[in-house]
């Protein structure tokens, strides 16, 4: 059920996406573009904080000049006021460089008034944005584009229900509500998967207390705990019991602190106790740490194991 829920919320946020990366900027006239840059002129150049916020900003301009149409990337004033925010000591500098390339960009379109190519009023912004102040621009990301059009798609929808005025605060609570949701989720889906049931006990817990013992001695107890129907145990023991006839035979020193898997890889891939430790090793992590069930079958396994590895 959990996972059909979160492919349910998953299916409707690529809903909102795509619904929303169908709508175009809408384009405005030359004149209209120009009142645009001089009102985002005038709020950029307040002594104060700038009241521009860079998140419900369209992510380029449309502007619409005779029979053309062409388009101005908002990136670089996006950019800039995320550094402003990022570095405050920085803020002046970085609003004088901004101001200076609105001006200069609407300088071009006062100019573009008397143009009648579209290709050539097109080459001359594209010429604007190709100086060398603007040389960092980059374009928007996809993951840029994606949130615009979720931003303007939450504005437009939130303006029919509350009003323009107060849209924008709502929609910025919603996407941080939004975003802490799906933090919680993949945070709880995180620790479930992670997380070891408490019944099942580490080797440390287990071995600390135990003083040290010949294999025959494990041995010996894994069969007692086999006749006594703890097979969880009788395996648990067995794998242990291999570990030290290992040792006996000069293989390796057994360390406690050493995993099942790092005794595996101690072995060359050459070596014949290699195919039993390993089945032996599979057959206890499955039904010691993985809490799956232990039955006569699975020692079974383990003991066939350990007639491979001469420990009978």
């Amino acid at each position: 059920m959990r996972i059909r829920w979160l492919a349910v919320v998953a299916w409707s946020v690529l809903t909102v996406v795509v619904a929303a990366s169908t709508q175009e900027p809408q384009a405005v006239s030359l004149d209209e573009f120009k009142r645009i840059l001089q009102n985002t002129q005038d709020a950029l150049s307040g002594q104060a904080r700038p009241s521009l916020d860079r998140n419900f900003l369209p992510g380029m301009w449309s502007v619409r000049e005779g029979k053309g149409e062409f388009r101005v990337s908002t990136s670089w004033l996006r950019n800039g006021l995320k550094e402003m925010e990022a570095t405050p000591k920085d803020a002046g500098k970085i609003r004088a460089s901004l101001l200076d390339k609105l001006k200069a960009l609407r300088a071009e379109c006062d100019a573009l008034g008397g143009v009648t190519s579209v290709n050539a009023e097109r080459g001359r912004l594209n010429a604007i944005l190709g100086r060398r102040e603007f040389g960092k621009v980059r374009g928007p990301t996809l993951w840029d584009k994606i949130k615009q059009k979720i931003n303007e798609f939450l504005i437009r929808m939130l303006s029919s229900l509350f009003g323009s005025e107060v849209a924008p605060e709502i929609g910025k609570i919603l996407i941080w509500l939004v975003i802490l949701a799906g933090a919680g989720i993949l945070g709880l889906w995180a620790w479930r998967l992670l997380s070891r049931p408490a019944d099942v006990p580490t080797i440390a817990a287990r071995l600390g207390s135990l003083p040290p013992k010949d294999w025959r001695d494990w041995l010996a107890e894994a069969r007692r705990a086999a006749d006594s129907g703890d097979w969880r145990d009788a395996i648990q023991r067995a794998y242990w019991a291999a570990v030290y006839r290992l040792e006996e035979r000069g293989v390796w020193r057994s360390d406690r602190a050493r995993t099942p898997r790092e005794y595996l890889r101690q072995l060359d891939k050459t070596s014949p106790y290699r195919l039993p430790l390993n089945s032996l090793t599979t057959v206890f992590e499955r039904t010691w740490y993985a809490g799956d069930s232990a039955d006569a079958s699975a020692f079974g396994l383990a003991s066939d194991a350990l007639e491979k590895l001469e420990c009978q």
